[in-house]
């Protein structure tokens, strides 16, 4: 109640700052711990969620960060950033069967922005990877189809218009 004491708002602020510290300094379980407490004291803003995400893909905590991630998109469904490292996210886990396709959360940032490099690309090497697995196995049917959706998304790109000639 002092007219001097500062609100939740700059109490968090200065978590922040002090996690950004201790990342810097490569102390990435440190500076989890201190993002916790910056959205313990704001827990609506998104840039200190986005941040603790961010430190916990470094940290390696795949499945923490998706929940963080999942925190940030049912406050925001149309965050881009958000969406973008979502889907990236579920790539990484490997088991993305279990959960949705990575590709959803790409095609969800090209319907808010159609002109997503980053969405466009990350649509690309998906597909290209994809296609890549089902030519180890000799299913050149299923590479080719592969190799045409990573065109749909990238139609210029030479990398994709050579695998696909081959």
């Amino acid at each position: 109640d002092h007219p001097d004491a500062i609100d939740d708002e700059q109490v968090s602020q200065l978590w922040r700052r002090a996690a950004e510290a201790y990342g810097k300094a490569g102390e990435q379980d440190e500076a989890v711990r201190v993002y916790r407490q910056a959205v313990k004291w704001n827990p609506d803003h998104v840039g200190t969620r986005m941040a603790l995400a961010e430190m916990l893909l470094a940290n390696g905590q795949l499945q923490a960060a998706a929940n963080e991630l999942d925190r940030i998109l049912e406050r925001d469904p149309d965050n881009v950033p958000a969406l973008l490292r979502q889907g990236e996210v579920v790539a990484a886990s490997g088991s993305w069967w279990r959960w949705n396709s990575p590709v959803s959360y790409w095609e969800r940032v090209l319907a808010l922005e159609p002109d997503n490099a980053t969405a466009r690309q990350l649509l690309a090497d998906f597909y290209q990877d994809q296609a890549d697995y089902h030519l180890s196995w000799a299913d050149y049917e299923s590479a080719v189809e592969m190799y045409q959706q990573a065109l749909e998304y990238q139609p210029e790109n030479a990398r994709l218009l050579a695998a696909l000639g081959g």
